[in-house]
């Protein structure tokens, strides 16, 4: 999910599903399947992008992404070619009040495999969302310039090794 914590005005919550083929090889077939919360409003899902063509369809509270032809290489061949997301966002219910949560989850499908389940996603409902001002003035890591085209430059100012991924705009690591 986008957020943990959503006011009461928020209307939409965006959720980012990301997959990889860990196997042993080429998934031929990749299935996204997510049974919305009955909090979330099912008729109001806006499909903002996807790493691969896929069809779309839904059924009841079920959302299902079907990538044919996909080939996603294991990522033992090429770790970077191996992943996969599906990016959504749905509309929530507007009888949810203070300190209500929403979860949701997914099951992923390679080829003819049992599903591999995501991390269960939990967003609450509160009344203050601010940042606590002082974890903004601990900042050791600075990327820039953001977004970048060919060059970005790293500035670690902590006293420690740090480790990063850089990603697309899609959601794609590159490194």
């Amino acid at each position: 999910a986008s957020a943990a914590f959503i006011s009461p005005t928020t209307k939409r919550i965006d959720y980012h599903i990301r997959f990889q083929n860990t196997g042993t090889d080429t998934a031929y077939k990749v299935v996204v399947v997510d049974t919305l919360n009955t909090s979330l409003a099912h008729t109001n899902v806006v499909i903002n992008s996807a790493i691969h063509p896929y069809n779309f369809s839904v059924v009841n509270n079920i959302l299902v992404w079907e990538f044919y032809n996909i080939l996603l290489p294991d990522s033992g061949a090429d770790y970077a070619g191996s992943q996969g997301y599906v990016n959504f966002s749905t509309g929530i219910n507007p009888a949810l009040g203070l300190g209500d949560s929403v979860t949701n989850d997914a099951d992923i499908y390679f080829d003819f495999q049992p599903p591999v389940i995501t991390n269960m996603a939990k967003t609450t409902i509160v009344n203050n969302i601010s940042v606590v001002e002082e974890t903004l003035k601990a900042r050791v890591l600075e990327v820039y310039p953001n977004p970048s085209k060919d060059v970005i430059r790293i500035k670690n100012t902590s006293q420690t090794d740090l480790q990063a991924h850089i990603t697309s705009a899609y959601g794609q690591i590159i490194c």
